[in-house]
């Protein structure tokens, strides 16, 4: 070996070492890089957990609050149903003809509260202030109608109604007779807006 060659390979492996000592400061650079990304990584999958099981919760949250305001906003306006139906039906069959404050035109004005006035002139007759009795007529409901809510998609409730009453004319033998409407009812308006007879008189 000269003395040239012999300067030549100390050289290279200077070279070597050094392309050695980049080469490993370079992957541990990118290995520390990627070792930070994949942290990050897991810190912004843990954070996405944690705001959709958040979510989740509030899900549940809005669904059970909802639930509420909707059984209490039924409940509200099956009571306003029973509450309208009751007093409609009472001014349709509680009345004595003796009395002037029973004539008919006296409790269509009272049930206007309660009913539009299509299903007011229904019950009671559009000329219901030119009525005038022939012949005395107690009427009274035996108990307080029976309503039978209907399932529906709409706001407007619909419910089966059947009414058992007892009148007397002139003063005979009590007869006793039901009837079985079908109404709608606007919770909006608290008003009773259509109403069907679903059967003729029955005498029992």
């Amino acid at each position: 070996m000269n003395l040239k060659n012999a300067k030549v390979l100390p050289a290279i492996g200077l070279i070597v070492i050094v392309g050695i000592l980049v080469a490993s400061f370079l992957f541990v650079k990118d290995s520390r890089g990627k070792s930070s990304d994949i942290t990050a990584l897991k810190t912004e999958n843990r954070d996405l957990k944690k705001e959709v099981s958040r979510s989740e919760i509030d899900y549940r949250n809005l669904e059970v609050q909802y639930n509420k305001l909707n059984k209490e906003k039924n409940g509200a306006a099956d009571e306003a149903l029973n509450k309208a139906t009751q007093e409609l039906f009472e001014s349709v069959y509680n009345y004595d003809t003796s009395k002037k404050e029973d004539s008919v035109a006296n409790r269509k004005e009272k049930a206007k509260e309660v009913a539009t006035s299509e299903v007011l002139d229904t019950l009671f007759s559009k000329d219901a202030d030119k009525l005038t009795p022939s012949v005395s007529t107690v009427s009274k409901l035996d108990h307080a109608p029976e309503v039978y809510r209907m399932s529906s998609d709409s706001e407007r409730l619909t419910a089966l109604v059947l009414i058992n009453y007892s009148f007397n004319i002139s003063g005979y033998k009590n007869q006793n007779n039901q009837f079985l409407y079908k109404i709608s009812f606007e919770p909006e308006q608290k008003k009773i807006t259509s109403i069907d007879m679903l059967t003729d008189s029955i005498k029992q």
